[in-house]
This record gives structure tokens, C-alpha cells and sequence, in this order.
């Protein structure tokens, strides 16, 4: 059912199609406003009224939601632009697909199975967010009324338990790594910063009067979820740090004084040597946590240090910490 109203000597007519309000202003006169109402009414009864979310062609939007990742890290914008490539080949094969409103669940299914015989489970399930992401900004823009990802399931996949280095290991690796590499993995270890916040990490990010290190929030750069936080500096890490060369304003640099570089390729030749299977840098970041943890330090403050937007990422190494749970419920008495 359609109505007209005036606001200001203006008239509107008023409609809901697939359960979603419509106005639309017709202008000062009223008949033109009763003309446009029966016009609508007929449209309305036959199913030809179609709103802007529907004409929206899909390819457009794809290309609308691509100029948004440019706020996006590069990695970031590089991935989702992946999945979208992925998608649009796979509708290549459904020519009548071509707007955003056409996508239902059934296409979503389609492509999630299509997919699964080329990836794995964990990548489909990445690329199932990523779409349903996308969907929802569209809904956002106005362009559609309901998310065609919202009744698919993603694939379910087990997730490989997060590998931390021994004590025995840790001391095999720093006795081999060279003079180059041991003050960056000792920094690893004992901070848990990410690879990309010790390549960003300048001097003035190190308050060596406080003892403690700031990961903040740059011009040019900033940490993973946009969170700053500060990380205390151990005594065996802070003479290492006091005694480093300054090369230029990065605190880890080449000769030059460039950014830091070819730091995995050199771990890995180096565990390979050692025979030391499955480390890679974020091996470090798990190290740090994974013994903070077994050593009786509480989630929440785990979560600071390795700055964890949300607990539930943290929670990944409440296993850890067994005996610590014990002792704490073992301090009741009633």
C-alpha cells in the first residue's frame, strides 16, 4: 500500500517493497503527488516497482568496495581483492548474476562448494567472511536489503595448535643466529611484538630512562587493530638494545640504515641447520606469550602485552596454564 503526505508545502509519497521503507519527494503539487500515488499503486500490484538496492550492478560495487581498501593495510587489501577476483570468476559462469541484488544464498553455497575443490577449508572459510563483509557494506550503502552470506555455513576446519619454542631450543637458536640476527629474535622473545612493529620500531619508540618499549600509532604505519600499548624492557634485553649501533632513526636497520630486511629467510636457513622444525617469527610472539602464561601471568595482562584487541584471541593459551588455574581455585576457603 502506498501513501502521499506533505511536509513544508512539499508532497512525498510513501511505499514499503520486500519489508523496506521508500519515500520519494514529488514536489509542491498535490495532484502531481495523487497521479505518481495511483502510478505506484498499479506497479506495485503487478511486482515492477524495483528500488535502487536492485539496480545496483554488482560489478560497480565491487569496484566501490575496492576504492574503500585503500584505508586497508596492503596485505589486507590484497587478500579481500583476491577473494573478490575469485567470486567474479566463479559468476562468469552465471551471466544473469550481474547485479548486487541477484546474489542470493543459493549463489553463496555454490561458490563455497565450487571453491573447496580448489582450497582448503580454513581459506574458503576466510574468503566466506570476506563476502559476507562485503555484503554487509553494500547493505550499509543502501544497495541491498538482506545479506546472501547470512544462511551459509563456513567450512569447519581444525586449526593447528599455536607451536612455542622450548627453553633448550630457544638457547640452540640464539648461540647460532650471528651477531646480526640475535638482537631481533631476543627482542622477539622477550617483548612478542609482531614482525611488522619490530621493522616499524624506531628509537624514540624506546624509552630506555623508563625501561620500556612503545608501540604506537605512526603517519605512515600503525600496529594491527590500531592499538598502541607499551611493553616493559627485561635487564638481559635492555643492555643489548643500550648497546646497539644507531644507523638511522629505525632501531633495527641494514648497513645502509634501511628498514630491516630478510629476516624470516635467515631464521628459517637457521632452524633448518639446527634441525628445528616448524618456527617461523610469529613462532616468537607465541614463545612469549606461551611461557608468560606457564609461568603464572594472568590472561589480561597477556592480552596487553601482545596487544590483543579481544580476550578470546588470548584465550588460545589458557591450556597453558593448568596448575596456575589450580592454585587459584586452591586459595578459596569458605
Amino acid at each position: 500500500m502506498a501513501t502521499i503526505y506533505k511536509r513544508k508545502k512539499v508532497w512525498y509519497i510513501d511505499y514499503r517493497i520486500d519489508g523496506k521503507r521508500v519515500r520519494r519527494k514529488i514536489g509542491p503539487s498535490k495532484k502531481v503527488a495523487e497521479i505518481e500515488l495511483k502510478n505506484i499503486e498499479v506497479k506495485l500490484s503487478r511486482g515492477e516497482v524495483e528500488t535502487i538496492e536492485k539496480r545496483k550492478k554488482l560489478d560497480e560495487f565491487i569496484d566501490e568496495f575496492n576504492s574503500l581498501l585503500n584505508s586497508k593495510k596492503s596485505e589486507t587489501k590484497r587478500r579481500y581483492s583476491q577473494v573478490l577476483s575469485h567470486f567474479q570468476e566463479f559468476l562468469s559462469e552465471y551471466p544473469r548474476s550481474t547485479l548486487i541484488s541477484q546474489i542470493n544464498c543459493r549463489t553463496i553455497e555454490s561458490y563455497k562448494q565450487c571453491r573447496l575443490e580448489h582450497a582448503t577449508p580454513k581459506t574458503v572459510h576466510f574468503e566466506i567472511s570476506v563476502l559476507n563483509y562485503f555484503f554487509n557494506v553494500a547493505i550499509k550503502y543502501n544497495y541491498l536489503l538482506k545479506n546472501p552470506v547470512s544462511g551459509v555455513e563456513k567450512p569447519k576446519y581444525k586449526k593447528k595448535s599455536s607451536r612455542f619454542l622450548s627453553k633448550e631450543e630457544i638457547k640452540l637458536i640464539l648461540a647460532n643466529c650471528g651477531t646480526r640476527l640475535y638482537p631481533i629474535l631476543l627482542t622477539f622473545l622477550y617483548t612478542g611484538i609482531r614482525k611488522e612493529e619490530l621493522r616499524n620500531l624506531e628509537w624514540n619508540d624506546i624509552d630506555f630512562k623508563n625501561r620500556v618499549i612503545r608501540i604506537n600509532v605512526k603517519d605512515f604505519w600503525e600496529p594491527k587493530n590500531g592499538l598502541s600499548r607499551t611493553i616493559p624492557i627485561k635487564a638481559e634485553l635492555f643492555n643489548v638494545l643500550r648497546n646497539l649501533e644507531k644507523r638511522s632513526n629505525w632501531v633495527f636497520s641494514t648497513q645502509s640504515g634501511s628498514q630491516v630486511r630478510h629476516i624470516r629467510r635467515d631464521l628459517v636457513n637457521i632452524c633448518d641447520r639446527l634441525d628445528i622444525k616448524n618456527v617461523n617469527l610469529h613462532t616468537f610472539r607465541h614463545t612469549f606469550a606461551s611461557h608468560l602464561v606457564m609461568s603464572g601471568v594472568d590472561l589480561p595482562t597477556v592480552q596487553k602485552l601482545l596487544g590483543h584487541k579481544d580476550i578470546k584471541t588470548t584465550m588460545i593459551y589458557a591450556h597453558l596454564a593448568p596448575e596456575h588455574i589450580i592454585q587459584a581455585v586452591n586459595k578459596l576457603s569458605f
